[in-house]
């Protein structure tokens, strides 16, 4: 290892084998594992996200706000941020990120290795460079919200930022449009303060690795295994399970789920079993191309194919 305070990050596309190859790498280096996974943030979302866990091993350490931090045991290998929150709570990558700055702080004080694993870039890209108080759009969230009157609007504004709500004029107090866009920028930053990226700060050594298919069939092949590995491994009991539970599409973890959206619209009716599975593998495949985009834009990281990104190599590279 490069010092003390070296943080390695593991990203790439959808079946690539980051937990894998992140398991391994951690009994080598005396490391931890922090999920950067915005699927397996949530609780209950266990075989469609591809948790490999037992109910039983989850240790919680502390509570960030309605957040619970904690780890799983998974071969000997802490995993931390599974679970965090229920699908019915909104997690941002600021929220994520707050609370992997706390455990890779509490990881180096133990001279332990963090290591970020997880195909959500925007948790990944909000922890190494930084979030501003001007926050980019979250299509999702605004999905959520538009059909919320203004004073529901309103008193979310007012539960993440009452000083952002108690700043606006008239006129946009009763704005949907500008009263959703605020409540992006304060649920973003925490509201409204800034997050420093870790690069930034010059403390940390880091290896970023990006794993990608160059080829899009073998890709497709990957996706489509993945997909069949989980509908075999109770994907859709899962999904009966969380409507008894009381979880609906419209929650957020539910809204941003890839999977759990096309099954749960199966067994309302709306879609067949191979309409809703057919969406599924299209929407995967669609999340693993934009995955694509966004690692090959960062310089930070070093490219390779899953099949080249075996044990040996990485330890040559971290």
């Amino acid at each position: 290892m490069k010092n003390s305070n070296t943080i390695v990050v593991i990203t790439g596309q959808t079946a690539t084998g980051k937990t894998k190859l992140g398991l391994s790498l951690a009994k080598e280096i005396n490391g931890d594992i922090i999920s950067a996974d915005s699927r397996q943030a949530y609780r209950y979302l266990d075989v469609i996200s591809g948790k490999d866990i037992e109910d039983s091993n989850f240790v919680e350490v502390k509570k960030q706000g309605i957040y619970s931090i904690g780890y799983y045991t998974i071969q000997g290998v802490r995993v931390w941020l599974y679970d965090m929150c229920t699908p019915k709570d909104y997690l941002s990558a600021y929220d994520w990120a707050v609370a992997a700055r706390s455990i890779i702080t509490q990881l180096h004080q133990e001279k332990r290795t963090p290591i970020i694993v997880g195909g959500a870039f925007h948790y990944i890209r909000t922890l190494l460079y930084g979030l501003t108080a001007i926050a980019e759009p979250d299509k999702e969230l605004r999905t959520s919200l538009m059909h919320e009157s203004a004073s529901q609007l309103q008193q979310r504004l007012k539960e993440l930022d009452e000083t952002a709500l108690n700043a606006l004029n008239q006129s946009d107090r009763w704005n949907p449009r500008r009263l959703i866009r605020r409540i992006e920028a304060a649920a973003a930053t925490g509201g409204g303060a800034s997050f420093p990226g870790l690069i930034d700060t010059g403390i940390h050594t880091f290896t970023c690795i990006g794993l990608l298919y160059s080829d899009t069939d073998e890709l497709e092949q990957h996706i489509n295994e993945r997909v069949q590995a989980r509908l075999d491994g109770g994907a859709l009991e899962e999904v009966d399970l969380l409507i008894h539970m009381g979880y609906r599409p419209e929650h957020y973890g539910m809204l941003k789920t890839i999977g759990y959206q096309q099954l749960m619209a199966y067994s309302k009716g709306t879609l067949t079993l191979e309409a809703a599975i057919s969406q599924w593998k299209v929407k995967e495949y669609q999340y693993a191309k934009r995955q694509k985009t966004f690692i090959t834009h960062d310089p930070s990281f070093i490219l390779t194919s899953p099949d080249t990104a075996t044990l040996d190599w990485v330890m040559n590279v971290v």
